[in-house]
């Protein structure tokens, strides 16, 4: 008997395990993951917006500069389950529509090398749902969570 992996691509541990796993069980937690305007009906402030892309950029320049430098990978000439951590994260950026690499030409390459090195159509498999996160608006939230979840969702938000 094989080990059978439950994953939801829209979870970046799940990302990382699919890309080298062979026998998996889709599923979705939360039916989409929890998106926060989905629970609230309100946008995200621009102010917690603006704080959040902050701390991003400052995050980034730290990646680049501790940990990419000038190696092809975060640990040095070949791929490694860190640069499977990381990319899933920060892919997670992109799906929100923000394009983090843009104005990062380190990042961009090593984009590229880690989608060369897994191949760029389990990449892109793997990336699919998060990079459609638009679809998400669509997503039906139970009623009763919706209502559990609202003010705790309100609360993080101020």
């Amino acid at each position: 008997m094989g080990l059978e992996l439950y994953l939801d691509l829209l979870s970046q541990p799940c990302q990382c395990v699919y890309m080298f796993a062979f026998d998996f069980k889709p599923m979705e937690l939360l039916k989409g993951g929890v998106v926060i305007p989905l629970f609230t009906g309100k946008p995200i402030p621009l102010q917690k917006l603006q704080e959040a892309l902050d701390e991003l950029n400052n995050s980034l320049k730290k990646f680049t500069e501790k940990f990419l430098q000038d190696k092809p990978f975060i640990v040095g000439s070949e791929i490694s389950l860190a640069d499977l951590v990381a990319i899933t994260e920060l892919m997670q950026s992109v799906g929100a529509g923000c394009n983090i690499f843009e104005g990062w030409p380190k990042l961009v390459a090593w984009r590229s090398q880690v989608e060369e090195a897994v191949g760029k159509e389990l990449f892109q498999e793997v990336h699919e749902r998060i990079l459609n996160a638009q679809d998400l608006r669509k997503v039906q939230i139970d009623p009763q969570m919706k209502k559990e979840m609202k003010p705790l969702l309100l609360k993080m938000l101020k």
